[in-house]
Formats: C-alpha cells, structure tokens, sequence
C-alpha cells in the first residue's frame, strides 16, 4: 500500500510533518505487526487518521457479537490499533479512547479512515 512501511521505532517524522503506527493486533508477535503510514502534514490529521482507523477496526469486530466484552476481546485479538507520536514527548494512542468506541458504535463518515490516508505524493485522499 502506498505511503505505508515496516517500522521498528518512532512514529513521528520530524518535526514538520507525522506518521501513524498501525499496530495489527492479530500479528503483534510477529516482525511485520506494525507499519507506518504517512507523512501527515499536521499532528491533527495524523490524530484524525489514527483515531478512525482504530474506531473502523473496532466495527469490524462489533458485526460478530455487539455485546461490549465481546467487542473488546475481538478487538485485542484481531483489531488495528493506531498511535502518533511527536516532538517533546507528545502522544495520541487511539487504544486510550477504546472504551468510548467499544460504547459508542461510529457513524459512516467515523469510519472513514481511507479518504484521510495520503497518497503518493504526499497529500491526502479526497476519497472520490
């Protein structure tokens, strides 16, 4: 996939722009559980990206079973966990709000992970 690389460290680029560390939970014993995606110009779309593409995996896990445990227990097992990480220490880790998204089921555009992912050169998907 465009824009996306195997990883081993920081999610962040420089200071300037931001990657987002998609975290394959199904895989997180293997080398290849976590890539980056990226640059994003900004730290709120990198949070933008991380935040919907986590809440994505966690309907992913909801069609199963809606009952909240059940969410969850898909989720740690199979879901798509995502973090940003910046300058000076600065962290959004989208498994923080998994509480909410397992409480709260997200609407389409929630969802929409793919439109915010940037292309090729550079800028985001206008998901048309």
């Amino acid at each position: 996939m465009a824009n996306e690389t195997s990883i081993a460290g920081s999610a962040s680029v420089n200071p300037t722009t931001y990657r987002v560390l998609v975290i394959d939970n199904y895989h997180v014993p293997d080398d290849d559980a976590a890539h980056s995606v990226g640059p994003f110009p900004t730290w709120e779309q990198a949070v933008e990206y991380a935040r919907r593409r986590t809440w994505d995996s966690v309907e992913e896990c909801r069609e199963a079973d809606p009952h909240p445990d059940s969410v969850r227990s898909q989720f740690y097992m199979f879901g798509e966990s995502c973090s940003v990480h910046g300058d000076g220490g600065k962290r959004y880790s989208a498994r923080d709000e998994l509480d909410y998204f397992v409480a709260n089921p997200a609407t389409k555009e929630q969802r929409s992970w793919v439109q915010l992912q940037p292309r090729a050169d550079g800028d985001a998907a206008t998901g048309r």
